[in-house]
C-alpha cells in the first residue's frame, strides 16, 4: 500500500507544482483536496503498521543516555507552528533541571507527538495546551496494595521517574471513556474537534509507553480539559 500511495502523492505535488502545466483555480483546489487526502490516508497506513508491529511484539526499545528537555525541545519545534497556526497558545513547562538517564528517544517523541496532535485536534480556537515534565516517585504496583511501613518508606524516597504531561483546557472527556480512548480505532467526537484521526493515535501511545517500561493515562472531566500524562522510569530495567 506504501508504494502505490508514494507514487500518487507524489504526481499530486508535480502536478501542483506547475511545473508540467499552468493550473486554473479548480485544478488547484481539487488537486490541493487530493493531497490532504492523500497524506491523512499515508498517516493511516503508517499508524496501522505501527499498531501491527507492536501488538506482534516485534519492537524494542533502543535505551541510550540523554536528557529528556532536549527531546521535548525538538518536538515542541515542530508541533509549536501547527498550534499557533490554528490560534492555540502552546508552551513547555520545566519545573526543575532532569539529569541525563536512559530512555527510547525517538519512541517517546512519537508517543508526545500523538498526545499533542490529539490535543490540537481537540482544543478549540484561543484554547491552551501545556507540555510539562517534572521528576516524580512512580509508585508501580497501587498504594492499597502496599504495606504502611512500605508506603510511608516510598514518601520519603528519591524520585525514580519522570512525569510529563499535555494538558489542554478543551471540552475534556466523560470517565466513562478514560480507559476506551486508548483501544484501537475509537474516535470521540466532541465540540471543536478539527480533523478525523485514524483512531489509533493513543492505541499507539499506550503499547509504546508500556514497551518502555512506563505507564500512561488520563485525567479528565467533561468541561475542564484533559490532562494525558506519561511517566517513565529513570531506571527502566
Amino acid at each position: 500500500m506504501k508504494t502505490p500511495l508514494a507514487v500518487l502523492n507524489g504526481y499530486v505535488e508535480l502536478l501542483l507544482s506547475e511545473r508540467i502545466g499552468i493550473l486554473n483555480d479548480r485544478q488547484r483546489e481539487i488537486l490541493t483536496q487530493m493531497q490532504a487526502s492523500g497524506a491523512r490516508l499515508e498517516q493511516v497506513v503508517e499508524d496501522s503498521l505501527s499498531f501491527s508491529a507492536l501488538k506482534a511484539g516485534n519492537f524494542r526499545p533502543q535505551f541510550a543516555f540523554g536528557h529528556i528537555e532536549e527531546c521535548i525541545a525538538e518536538v515542541a519545534a515542530f508541533w509549536g507552528p501547527c498550534f499557533i497556526k490554528r490560534g492555540i497558545r502552546f508552551s513547555v513547562v520545566n519545573t526543575e533541571p532532569i539529569s541525563a538517564f536512559r530512555f527510547d528517544s525517538h519512541k517517546t517523541q512519537r508517543v508526545l507527538s500523538n498526545l499533542l496532535e490529539n490535543a490540537l485536534r481537540f482544543t478549540p480556537v484561543r484554547g491552551e495546551v501545556t507540555l510539562s515534565t517534572e521528576l516524580c516517585r512512580w509508585e508501580r504496583r497501587k498504594r492499597r496494595q502496599m504495606p504502611l511501613e512500605e508506603r510511608r518508606a516510598q514518601q520519603d524516597a528519591a524520585p525514580n521517574a519522570v512525569r510529563i504531561t499535555v494538558a489542554d483546557n478543551g471540552a475534556g472527556i466523560a470517565p466513562e471513556n478514560h480507559s476506551k480512548i486508548f483501544n484501537a480505532y475509537v474516535r470521540l467526537v466532541q465540540p471543536g474537534q478539527g480533523p478525523a484521526g485514524t483512531g489509533l493515535g493513543l492505541a499507539i501511545a499506550k503499547n509504546l509507553v508500556a514497551a518502555l517500561r512506563g505507564e500512561i493515562w488520563v485525567e479528565s472531566e467533561i468541561g475542564h480539559g484533559s490532562k494525558f500524562v506519561v511517566v517513565l522510569p529513570i531506571k527502566p530495567d
